[in-house]
Formats: C-alpha cells, structure tokens, sequence
C-alpha cells in the first residue's frame, strides 16, 4: 500500500514540475544581402529537452515554377538523427493555404481572439534587432535609415501591444558609407510561455472548435489533408 502511495506522489510531483515548467524558444534571424537564415532553440522540461531548427535562404525563382526551400531539421531528442524536406510552392498551394485558413476561421469560434489571448500569455525577455544598410549614395542612405527606424518601431510596437516584454527591445540601424547595395541584419530574441498557459490555450482552443457545428470536422478534414500531403512527399523522396 505504501508502495503504491509513494508512487502516486511522484506522479503528482513529476506532473507538477512539467505544468509549472517553461517552453523557452530562442530566435536568431540572419540576413547577409541574399543569404537568409533562421535558427530556432525550443528548450523543454528545464532543459533536459532541447530541439534545434535551422531555415537556409529561401532561393527566389520564377514565381510559375514555385519557390524551393529547404527546411533542415536536427539536433532533434536524439542528436544524431538529422531530417531534411524538400517541397515547392506554387500560386496554387498559396491559394490553398489561403482557403484553409478561411475553413480554420470559419470552423473556430473567434479564432482571432483565441490567438490575441495565446500571444499576451507569451513573455519576450530579450530582443536585440541591428542593421547595416548602404542604398550605393550617401543621400539615399541616409533616408533608407530614417525609413527602416520607421518600420521596427512600427513592428516592436505592433509586437508590445499583443506579447509582453520583461525588458525593452534593443534596435539599431547603422548605416555603410560605402558606394554599392549593401544589407545585413540580424534579429536575436528570447521568448517564454508557461506549459500550464499552453494547455490553458489548447483546451479553450478545444472548446472554441466545440461550439462551432461542424468544427471538429473540418479541423479533422484539415489534419487529414496535411497527413496524406506528407505521405505523398515522403513517397516523391
């Protein structure tokens, strides 16, 4: 009897320490002219669990022909196991996602407001945004400057206003005397969020679909979708 008591309790306890845990994300946004980069840290469980992404440039061809990007994958729970895909986007496959979204919108009882409430549960505790920029002339760089402080304070506002931020965010805007095109930035961010918050905002997302006739059936049809378009992928491999 006493066994089983002391099991429970170390449930109860483990249970306990996973709900009043954090989801960590750390962000680095990179662009070096036409090289652009993402890299994603997602820390779980007080750091016993780590995930590691990284998003190479997107390589621009002829809208017709699609977009190619590849999505590298790694340093997943097992360090050694590296995952690669390889897809295309098209006008169609944009039309899609569109008309998805609208299906979400509409099979989602004030999905907007379920994503308003999700993002002020969400705490930035860093955020460092630099730029160097050169427009080839003097002139035109000066006003390209005054132009960008425009638009990030335009963004980290629009950003404070829906998350919350532990401390202010760090912008710089540098401009390169020098006579060609020249644009590199960089974005490095610490973001936060309470497992317990997360299950708070899965389970109101749960019953927003409930109150929705016909709901649970289009997310399904969507998941559906979203499985068989990976077994169709996986098989062109």
């Amino acid at each position: 009897m006493w066994f089983w008591i002391g099991a429970a309790i170390v449930v109860i306890v483990i249970i306990l320490a996973v709900v009043l845990s954090e989801l960590r994300v750390e962000l680095l946004i990179r662009k070096s002219n036409q090289d652009d980069r993402i890299y994603a840290k997602v820390i779980l469980l007080y750091g016993l669990i780590r995930l590691h992404f990284e998003v190479p440039a997107i390589m621009l061809d002829k809208l017709k022909k699609g977009i190619l990007f590849r999505l590298d994958r790694n340093g997943n729970f097992h360090e050694h196991e590296t995952s690669i895909g390889n897809e295309t986007i098209t006008k169609a496959k944009v039309r899609k996602a569109l008309k998805d979204l609208r299906r979400i919108l509409a099979a989602t009882e004030g999905f907007n407001a379920w994503i308003r409430t999700t993002l002020a549960r969400v705490s930035v505790h860093r955020m460092d945004w630099s730029t160097n920029i050169s427009a080839g002339d003097s002139m035109y760089t000066a006003v390209t400057v005054g132009a960008l402080w425009g638009i990030k304070t335009t963004a980290v506002g629009w950003m404070t206003h829906y998350m919350r931020f532990r401390k202010p965010p760090r912008l710089f805007v540098v401009p390169y005397w020098i006579d060609e095109l020249r644009l590199t930035s960089e974005m490095q961010a610490s973001l936060n969020i309470p497992v317990y918050q997360l299950i708070a905002a899965g389970a109101s997302l749960f019953l927003r679909i409930r109150r929705v006739e016909g709901g649970f059936q289009v997310w399904k049809e969507l998941l559906k979708e979203a499985r068989e378009a990976k077994k169709k992928k996986r098989a062109a491999i």
